[in-house]
């Protein structure tokens, strides 16, 4: 059986990470998201009035939910993606020692 190492490994890191991801982001109780369907159905009616408000505008209200969320929730990914890059170099580096 072929191991994975390289590009191979890398590729199926990215892959998972981008899946997990969406998965995420879908969840969120967002009205024009998956998660929103949980949400309504425990939301009282003004706020159930709300969110059909805001699932009218769809795809403008994720942007503008995505813009607004980035400034919060983009400096910590970016420190993620950082500390995942470190630590990559460094399991790297010690796997060509050991060859």
């Amino acid at each position: 059986m072929p191991s994975l190492t390289g590009n191979g490994s890398d590729f199926l890191v990215i892959f998972t990470l981008i899946n997990v991801s969406l998965f995420v982001f879908n969840l969120i109780p967002f009205p024009p998201l998956d998660g929103s369907r949980l949400l309504y159905a425990f939301a009282p009616e003004p706020l159930q009035r709300v969110m059909m408000t805001i699932e009218r505008f769809g795809f403008a209200a994720i942007l503008i939910f995505i813009f607004l969320l980035y400034q919060f929730v983009g400096p910590t990914i970016i420190n993620i993606n950082e500390k995942f890059a470190a630590s990559s170099k460094k399991d790297s580096s010690v796997a060509s020692r050991d060859v």
